[in-house]
């Protein structure tokens, strides 16, 4: 049940953000449960997850990161500074990359 919350969390973030999630997810089935934890991480690293999306496409993605960026740039524009908290690093890290372009 946490875990669904987590998911759900990440997908409301961005989309983008539950992809290793599921890439993991389709790799783990009912015998990977009884499996050694040896064995376990090597069926993970296994896993091949997408490479790291343009800026166009991560903006097509989620209209909630599009509305933040137009509304940094306009604050931006009228002077302000802001401050932008989020809990997740990757988000910041996709905001830190298309603020900086």
């Amino acid at each position: 049940p946490l875990a669904a919350l987590t998911v759900l969390k990440k997908i409301c973030d961005h989309p983008r953000l539950a992809i290793k999630f599921e890439a993991l997810r389709e790799v783990m089935d009912a015998d990977s449960m009884s499996m050694k934890p040896e064995d376990h991480q090597k069926l993970l690293s296994t896993v091949e997850l997408p490479k790291d999306p343009t800026d166009d496409i991560l903006l097509r993605e989620s209209c909630k990161l599009k509305f933040a960026l137009e509304l940094l740039e306009l604050l931006s524009e009228s002077g302000h500074r802001t401050l932008l908290f989020s809990t997740s690093l990757k988000i910041l890290n996709y905001i830190q990359s298309m603020i900086a372009d």
